[in-house]
């Protein structure tokens, strides 16, 4: 585990995932808001609440992910995934889960330092 990756991992447990939900706050304003996060990188498992645009009420979510390599290409892969609204599991089941989704380049070392 590089230095950055360690220093990473340790900003995320010291602030209790603030500064992951700030940054992913940044990635997802135009859509909505995260409320709470959490990340558990042993059982590669992420958590949390979020109040999309034009909600009344927060969307709870928890997925497990694996980060893919092909050749000089990294992507996250939702392996599983499930949430309080049943349309939403839905769309992940026929359109999201098993599918490679590039990481941004401008934000891949950070990304994939976080969930390594």
């Amino acid at each position: 585990m590089s230095l950055l990756s360690k220093t990473i991992k340790k900003l995320h447990d010291y602030t209790d995932g603030n500064s992951t939900k700030i940054a992913i706050n940044q990635l997802i304003r135009e859509y909505g808001k995260m409320l709470n996060f959490t990340l558990d990188n042993d059982a590669k498992k992420i958590t949390g609440d979020v109040l999309l645009k034009g909600e009344t009420a927060p969307i709870s979510f928890s997925a497990h992910y694996e980060i893919v390599q092909q050749g000089q290409n990294s992507f996250i892969r939702l392996i599983s995934a499930r949430t309080d609204r049943e349309w939403i599991n839905a769309v992940l089941k026929n359109f999201v889960l098993g599918q490679n989704f590039p990481m941004p380049a401008d934000k891949f070392g950070l990304i994939q330092d976080l969930l390594a």
